[in-house]
């Protein structure tokens, strides 16, 4: 449950920081705004079926590994990107590799629980709303501090989940 919250911290919840820093940084209207942080659906949404594949061949805790470093890697180029453009393939590229954290991570919840799978599911997803319903409250102070602080505390977040993860290999061994 703390991975889901840490991921929706790490690199879900950051989507309205880069609406921010369209805004203010690269001076993107509402729509370009829209299609910046669309992006990360869009990623998840091509590579979604792909990474249930991956999950099953190549484990729940390596594919959900594999995708957090990615995600951290991804959310500390937010911090260097230097045009609107950059910023939005960079987050299209973490909306891919979220793909695999949330595979991986959605299937071990499942699988933690089999009598109760139900109730996993929730709890785990409560976890996830939680990311995203703290997220403002610990990323608009930063940004308003400095807009790349917000990327950074993200990033940390994004590692903090990849080492969570290594617990789990054991099980999955």
């Amino acid at each position: 449950a703390t991975q889901a919250a840490l991921g929706y911290l790490g690199f879900t919840a950051i989507g309205f920081v880069l609406v921010l820093v369209g805004a203010d940084e690269f001076g993107l209207g509402s729509g370009a705004r829209g299609l910046l942080i669309a992006g990360y659906g869009i990623g998840g949404i091509l590579l979604g079926r792909y990474a249930g594949t991956v999950v099953d061949r190549a484990g729940r805790p390596a594919t959900a590994l594999a995708g957090a470093v990615a995600c951290t890697a991804g959310v500390v180029g937010l911090v260097l990107v230097p045009s609107a453009w950059a910023l939005g393939l960079v987050f299209f590229g973490i909306g891919c590799a979220s793909t695999f954290v949330w595979a991986g991570l959605n299937t071990i919840a499942v699988e933690s629980f089999p009598e109760n799978r139900a109730g996993a599911t929730s709890a785990y997803s409560a976890f996830k709303f939680a990311g995203v319903a703290i997220a403002p409250l610990i990323y608009v102070p930063l940004f308003n501090v400095d807009s790349r602080l917000p990327f950074v505390l993200a990033a940390a977040f994004s590692a903090v989940l990849s080492v969570s993860i290594l617990p789990w290999f054991r099980r999955y061994a």
